[in-house]
């Protein structure tokens, strides 16, 4: 009998892993579902072991199943919705995705889709062994539409949902091209200077290295360091880089980086609210089409990317639990702002969450977005400084010398 190896989230929303044996995926998942266990990731443990070397968890692991673009699984969500609420039934929808998808990675994704249905598989539970693309709001949003037979509508929910966080990461992109373009030439530059320009000019005070001013001496050895340990300085940066990133994959590591991002100053207060952005439009998507409130949170939580606000979701649906309201649940855990429980609070008791959670999604979209814009427009400016200070302390160590022979020479 096979074994499976599965990740899950609990009814608290928290992550556990292990191994069952099932004849089938599709038995494997009712098993996980039969012990309220939500699955993220399932497959078999052989095609687990082949992808479980040393470099690839060094770099991040190997997946079964291929990643599709967002912009592609947006528009393979709202063609899917549109030709559902044209009364075309799903494998007939899914098999039409699949014959005109461009990308081979969508084929896959759809064909496996496909197969799964056809083999009498829910799309909710086929959705569920492709984690990578399909999140668990995804998936949560679909079995909500399945169950209530209003899966079309869901869909275009759906789509709409990842059209907007695809034209606010494309602003972002957007607008910081500019500044990593200075910040580029600038690294250029210097290299240059420090290649090419600065060894010939220093070749000409050879042997009277002592009698230079301590700035142009500074500069030399700094330039004959990176010449002679160049290869040195790149290891260790890409060790570096390696070591934070496997910090980062453990639970503790990610708590200790997220929090370290919360309380940076101004760019804190844009993880916060870039965070409850996401957090209310995620779930007052859920909310509206009738997920129940746990669910939701259980679902939400694992979509936040960051760990403390992800504990104070469990937080938050433990003492839901318990009797607690919603918004005493937020306000207690001071990560989000008095406006945005008060509103949920009000939502609470006029039964209109669903609606308060998209408003409040609204208001942190477009203070995001602001606040975005401001720190980049600032940021441009601010490295074309930084560059140019660092080229005239360099010009300025390379002539000090010049002018003291001047001086001499007079």
């Amino acid at each position: 009998m096979p074994e499976f190896v599965y990740k899950a989230l609990t009814a608290e929303g928290q992550v556990v892993d292990g191994k069952l044996s099932a004849t089938h995926r599709r038995l494997a998942l009712q098993s996980l579902e039969s012990q309220g266990l939500v699955a993220t990731d399932l497959q078999e443990a052989s095609a687990a072991a082949a992808g479980g070397s040393f470099f690839d968890r060094l770099f991040g692991g190997a997946e079964a199943m291929p990643r599709i673009k967002g912009t592609e699984l947006t528009e393979l969500t709202r063609q899917l919705a549109t030709m559902i609420s044209s009364d075309v039934t799903l494998i007939d929808a899914l098999t039409v995705i699949y014959e005109q998808a461009e990308q081979e990675s969508t084929r896959t994704v759809v064909g496996k889709l496909r197969d799964a249905v056809k083999g009498g598989e829910s799309l909710s539970t086929a959705m569920a062994v492709q984690p990578r693309t399909f999140t668990p709001l995804f998936q949560s949003m679909v079995r909500v539409g399945e169950a209530g037979g209003m899966l079309a509508p869901v869909l275009i929910q759906m789509a709409d949902l990842l059209e907007t966080e695809q034209e606010v990461r494309g602003e972002i992109k957007a607008a910081m091209a500019y500044p990593l373009i200075v910040l580029g030439l600038g690294a250029v530059t210097v290299v240059v200077i420090f290649t090419f320009v600065m060894p010939r000019i220093l070749s000409l005070f050879k042997g009277v290295e002592s009698a230079l001013p301590a700035p142009t001496r500074v500069l030399m050895g700094m330039g004959a360091f990176m010449r002679a340990h160049w290869w040195h300085l790149g290891l260790a940066l890409l060790v570096g880089a390696l070591l934070l990133r496997q910090a980062i994959q453990t639970e503790r590591g990610r708590a200790a980086w997220d929090r370290f991002w919360l309380r940076t100053p101004l760019l804190g207060a844009l993880v916060r609210k870039a965070a409850i952005a996401r957090f209310s439009r995620c779930l007052g998507a859920l909310l509206q089409g009738g997920v129940p409130l746990l669910e939701g949170l259980q679902s939400v939580g694992a979509l936040l990317n960051n760990r403390v606000m992800t504990r104070v979701i469990d937080t938050a649906m433990t003492s839901i639990k318990e009797g607690s309201s919603f918004a005493a649940s937020l306000r207690a855990s001071g990560q989000f702002p008095p406006m945005v429980t008060h509103m949920i609070g009000v939502g609470e008791k006029t039964g209109k969450l669903d609606q308060m959670l998209l408003r409040i999604a609204d208001t942190f979209e477009r203070q995001t977005r602001i606040m975005t814009r401001v720190m980049i427009s600032m940021l441009a400016p601010l490295l074309i400084i930084v560059v140019a200070v660092v080229v005239a302390l360099i010009a300025l160590a390379l002539l000090l010398p010049i002018f003291k022979i001047n001086q001499l020479i007079r």
